[in-house]
């Protein structure tokens, strides 16, 4: 069964209903057939910051609340907590290399946890496209 690992800003539009792209994260997720959803570490940490942060997010939460949004959305059936594998770094290694500065690290990682695991990266960002080595590691929704 194929993953979908959520970058930071799918997370938080699936989330909050307020986010601008709420519908579309969710109409993506609700699309899925036989597909299973994950986090790893680095976004749901960026899922609580972002969720607490009010020039981020109209009503924001408290970092404590904003934990328990995540424990409710990650209680889903349907989701997977991805792991980074030591045996596995050397892709990660190989995509840092392919990154033009800074902005791209978290992008080259995801994009790594996700090939470990046999998934994609979902994402609204579509520079992240041209950072993998493969097509199929990457799903933008438009």
């Amino acid at each position: 069964m194929k993953t979908l690992l959520l970058d930071a800003n799918v997370l938080l539009a699936l989330a909050w209903p307020n986010h601008p792209f709420h519908r579309r994260a969710l109409g993506r997720i609700d699309l899925r057939s036989r597909l299973r959803w994950g986090t790893c570490l680095l976004t749901q940490a960026a899922f609580v910051r972002l969720s607490s942060n009010p020039a981020v997010i109209p009503g924001a939460k408290s970092p404590a609340e904003a934990g328990q949004m995540l424990q409710q959305l990650i209680e889903d059936r349907d989701h997977v907590f991805l792991e980074a594998r030591k045996s596995a770094r050397p892709q990660l290694g190989a995509l840092l290399r392919r990154c033009q500065g800074h902005n791209q690290v978290n992008d080259a990682f995801l994009i790594w946890l996700a090939s470990v695991h046999g998934g994609t990266v979902l994402t609204f960002d579509a520079p992240l496209r041209h950072l993998a080595p493969s097509k199929d590691l990457v799903e933008l929704i438009a």
